[in-house]
């Protein structure tokens, strides 16, 4: 009976760990890719503080189509469809972002209401980090949308030593 009851006591202390240890990792790659794509940080950029990404939704994507990436070395990377089909399926729903930026100055906000009642703010937008089940390499993506143009893309990144790396992308859309 006590060890039920301290079992009872902890669980949602080591539920709380699992959870903010997979935060700690998503704002990690964030941080990388927005590091790497933004250069400046003390240029103050959009960010929406949703993980709606309408790729997801419209696109109805399969992972076998997937599969192939352009790397930075112009060479090409085979991703997991394993890696992919995890970022189609925890992005089913749309979350909040959680994330408080170190590197670069953002502005979080409902930017895609803003967008659509034409104020027309430019803003990046990310979707959840998938994981591969090693936790060496990373799938997220990532949208930028303004008044005239816009573009989407999956970026790759693997951990390298303790630090997330991005290593290739795949363009989805661009207008």
């Amino acid at each position: 009976m006590k060890i039920s009851l301290i079992i009872l006591f902890l669980i949602p202390f080591l539920c709380e760990g699992k959870t903010s240890s997979l935060i700690s990792k998503q704002n990690a790659v964030y941080e990388s890719i927005f590091a790497y794509f933004i250069k400046d940080a003390t240029k103050e950029i959009n960010i929406s503080n949703s993980t709606k990404v309408d790729w997801f939704y419209a696109e109805k994507p399969k992972a076998e189509n997937l599969v192939e990436f352009d790397s930075i070395n112009d060479e090409k990377i085979l991703i997991s469809k394993a890696l992919i089909n995890n970022l189609i399926k925890i992005n089913s729903v749309e979350s909040l972002i959680t994330w408080k930026p170190i590197l670069v100055l953002a502005l979080f906000d409902s930017f895609e209401q803003n967008y659509q009642s034409k104020s027309m703010v430019p803003y990046y937008q990310v979707s959840k980090v998938a994981f591969s089940k090693d936790n060496t390499k990373a799938l997220v993506n990532f949208t930028y949308k303004c008044t005239l143009c816009g573009s989407s893309s999956l970026i790759y990144l693997e951990l390298i030593g303790n630090r997330w790396t991005v290593k290739g992308a795949r363009l989805l859309w661009v207008s």
